[in-house]
């Protein structure tokens, strides 16, 4: 018989992993899937690691680094298996999995952990789903989650495994660089301890300041604030706060000879080096990065700007209040990762994650022992019982409907169905090149793959000789020398919203309307 507080504790355990779970679960509507999905049924199917692009007229000739190969291929498989209602359950289980082995970096009750979690599934609402990034946040998890257990226990041989880690993550997603990036910063801040500890003991003052003797009277002064530095640091941060946990040096040498290993397994895969290139042209874009809306800058005036700003400041205060329970790794990394989200909304689920583990430090001073009275009342239990009712139907049913009805996804997700049953309808319309919506590039790439796109997104950082192609994309739609961009990619037809400044040009170069509905316009050169 389980006693009636340890069943309280199991309830609300379950309800709160439930909530979490349901909040992660979203409807397949990234566009983007479009063109993993169809990447991995090539991978499947032809058994081939694609090296030139072969959904585009525009960029034949890209020397593709297809970076979440693996993936691809894994989502296809599980599509082709069980749906895209299942493949939402399995990214919602990975994005929950990695919430969750992320509060677990430091000691504490599950009950704070779980909180925390939540915290952070609400702070990520607008971002997680089915999204290959969701695969680097696991991947951050992982990494941490070793890095963390390897410093509680420095006589385990868990970091040995970091290298295979890196090898699998290169395979699956670009992200990995940001793993390297956060193991760098993980010895960084472990430095700055080992080197604080040989200081304080080789510095530290005496009770009468005037006994310390030098051998160079030269360095006297240099050495003496030397000494006043690291005694006030000592004054303010003692062995059970900010530094309570710390690598030795030879751990920490260790682990370094590890980290210049897993690099180097990074070019295991199948582009070695060119996966490098890629993210650094990635970076260098500033074009690209400046008209993506999810590779712009954080910006506080939109919708999704605002909550993030109201979830970053409520952390800062709390963390401030709580400063020297929190450990000054887990700090350093919450701190740069925030960085990461200001210069690009796609980094936003960085922070998230890697704040998660500062969450579990504020629950745990500001909930006990409140939290486990709320948890005797049977009130609080039943409203997260309806809470987590409410919000699983919402999101399963969200789910469900839009996975099994084609219709209702296009329409939810704002894709040109009805023109794709047109073209395919009349196939003997459309021979010629296409012009086409940019979100719709991966959905035309799925449902359309006898025609090959002028866009899609994986292009939109693309430069080869005069062809970059995003430019010329929007150079098109905003009508900056049309005539040229139409004559340079020879278009015969396109594909836009009905809404588009381009509509009202194409009839002047002789383009005339073969389709229309209330999302989508196709003009056909006569």
């Amino acid at each position: 018989m389980i006693p009636k507080e340890k069943l309280s504790k199991y309830v609300f355990l379950i309800l709160i992993v439930g909530l979490i779970f349901f909040l992660n679960l979203k409807p397949p509507l990234d566009p983007d899937l479009g063109w993993h999905l169809r990447s991995g049924q090539d991978l499947i199917q032809q058994k081939t690691i694609p090296h030139l692009d072969p959904y585009s007229h525009t960029m034949p000739d890209w020397e593709r680094v297809s970076h979440e190969w693996l993936t691809n291929g894994i989502i296809y498989f599980m599509y082709t298996k069980w749906g895209l209602f299942v493949l939402s359950i399995i990214f919602a289980l990975i994005t929950t999995f990695a919430f969750f082995l992320i509060s677990r970096l430091t000691k504490a009750r599950m009950e704070y952990c779980l909180l925390a979690v939540l915290l952070g599934s609400l702070g990520s609402l607008p971002i997680t789903g089915i999204r290959v990034q969701m695969i680097t946040l696991l991947g951050l998890a992982i990494l941490l989650f070793i890095l963390f257990r390897f410093r509680r226990n420095q006589n385990k041989k868990t970091i040995y495994f970091l290298p295979f880690l890196f090898f699998i993550w290169v395979n699956l997603h670009g992200g990995f660089s940001i793993g390297l990036f956060v193991l760098g910063l993980f010895l960084f801040f472990e430095g700055i301890k080992i080197a604080y500890f040989w200081l304080r003991k080789k510095y530290q003052l005496k009770k009468q300041f005037a006994e310390l003797e030098f051998s160079k009277n030269r360095f006297r002064l240099v050495k003496n604030k030397l000494a006043r530095i690291v005694n006030f640091l000592k004054g303010k941060i003692s062995d059970n706060e900010l530094v309570k946990e710390s690598l030795t040096f030879q751990s920490w040498l260790k682990l370094v000879y590890v980290s210049l290993f897993s690099f180097v397994m990074t070019f295991i895969n199948p582009y070695g080096f060119k996966v490098y290139s890629l993210i650094i042209g990635v970076i260098r874009d500033e074009y690209g990065r400046a008209r993506i809306g999810e590779w712009q800058s954080f910006e506080v005036r939109s919708p999704i700007g605002w909550e993030f700003l109201m979830y970053l400041l409520l952390l800062a205060i709390l963390v401030l209040i709580y400063l020297k329970k929190i450990d000054l790794t887990l700090l350093g990394l919450g701190i740069v990762s925030i960085f990461l989200a200001f210069s690009s909304w796609r980094n936003i689920p960085i922070p998230i994650i890697m704040t998660i583990p500062l969450w579990v430090y504020i629950v745990k001073n500001v909930a006990d022992p409140a939290l486990f009275k709320l948890l005797k009342q049977k009130f609080v239990l039943l409203l997260l019982l309806i809470a987590v009712f409410l919000i699983g139907y919402q999101q399963t049913s969200l789910t469900w409907t839009t996975a099994y009805q084609p219709e209702l996804l296009a329409k939810i997700g704002k894709y040109p169905k009805g023109a794709v049953e047109y073209i395919k309808t009349n196939p003997e319309k459309f021979q010629g090149n296409m012009f086409n919506e940019y979100n719709w590039g991966g959905y035309l790439i799925w449902q359309l793959p006898e025609h090959k796109v002028f866009i899609d997104g994986r292009m939109p950082h693309l430069k080869i000789g005069d062809r970059h192609i995003f430019k010329d994309f929007n150079d098109l739609q905003e009508l900056r020398n049309p005539r040229k961009i139409i004559e340079k990619y020879n278009i015969d037809w396109v594909l836009i919203y009905n809404n588009r400044l381009l509509g009202s040009y194409l009839p002047s170069e002789g383009f005339k309307i073969v389709y229309g509905d209330d999302l989508s316009i196709i003009f056909k050169k006569e």
